[in-house]
């Protein structure tokens, strides 16, 4: 794929809201920008750590981006381990923390079709699916995977598995489909709002083709993904605090009037774009205190 992707796109999460626990997200090197979003984890706060309230009908989500996840799980008080892969999905789902039961989550982010490369399997076959990583090749070794358990910092993970991933690189054709390139910027320069003809025309290909090649390496159809691209954009711009007038932004973002965005938003978000920007807006608080 093609590094200038990865500043084009920067998909927004909603976790971090819940005080016990602490969200992060770390970028690629940028050799694995091509491929990599970024690397996250999610692990308890320290123990007798202080932390402020956060309103308690406050929910951490996990939402639809187009990127596919290897997820590294360690429950710290048992000490099971488990890793699997994450495909494709569309609909947002909250994150439940049982009191009692530590859980650390690393993960590393895969562009959208910057997974492909290192799965030799076509994307589409995880769609709204978690596996076991064995299940999906030697991407990530038993060696790695034992590497990342016994790191002692967010960093030591990210190196393990760094060194995992550029090691494949070498002597293999993870360049990508220069034609999917070129339709996933038009995607990510319009906000998700070109339609499935114009993106096909823009490559001189059939709509057939464009479905097989997003198939194989993204997961989601053209359309699907452009809605989340679409949803993603209003997204940053709730987070960033920039909307006052919701049916302007309807407009601008191509939907067919304010009541067609909601119910889209809804599908992805699971609440109203309303009630996001009161989460965004409670978030930035907690991170402000």
């Amino acid at each position: 794929m093609d590094a200038k992707l990865h500043d084009l796109f920067r998909p927004v999460q909603a976790n971090g809201r819940i005080s016990s626990y602490i969200y992060a997200e770390k970028a690629p090197s940028p050799a694995l920008k091509p491929y990599v979003c970024c690397y996250w984890q999610s692990e308890p706060r320290g123990a007798g750590e202080r932390h402020p309230l956060f309103q308690p009908d406050t929910v951490d989500r996990v939402l639809p981006d187009g990127c596919t996840d290897i997820i590294f799980t360690e429950n710290l008080a048992s000490g099971e381990w488990n890793v699997r892969y994450c495909g494709t999905f569309q609909q947002a789902f909250t994150i439940s923390y049982a009191e009692g039961t530590p859980v650390r989550n690393f993960g590393i982010r895969f562009m959208p079709g910057g997974a492909y490369p290192f799965l030799k399997t076509a994307v589409s076959e995880f769609h709204d699916r978690a596996v076991a990583a064995e299940l999906i090749g030697p991407v990530i070794g038993a060696e790695t995977g034992e590497r990342v358990r016994e790191a002692r910092s967010f960093r030591d993970r990210i190196g393990a598995v760094e060194a995992c991933l550029l090691r494949q690189l070498v002597n293999k054709e993870t360049y990508g489909d220069a034609r999917l390139k070129n339709v996933l910027y038009r995607v990510f320069i319009t906000g998700g709002e070109a339609t499935v003809s114009e993106l096909a025309r823009s490559e001189t290909i059939s709509t057939r083709q464009l479905h097989r090649s997003f198939r194989q390496w993204v997961g989601l159809s053209p359309k699907k993904f452009a809605e989340v691209v679409r949803f993603q954009t209003l997204l940053r711009d709730i987070q960033a605090g920039s909307v006052s007038n919701w049916a302007a932004v309807a407009a601008e973002r191509g939907f067919f009037d304010q009541a067609h965005m909601i119910r889209e938003f809804k599908r992805f978000y699971g609440a109203s774009p309303m009630q996001a920007a009161a989460e965004y807006r409670g978030m930035s608080d907690l991170s402000n205190r």
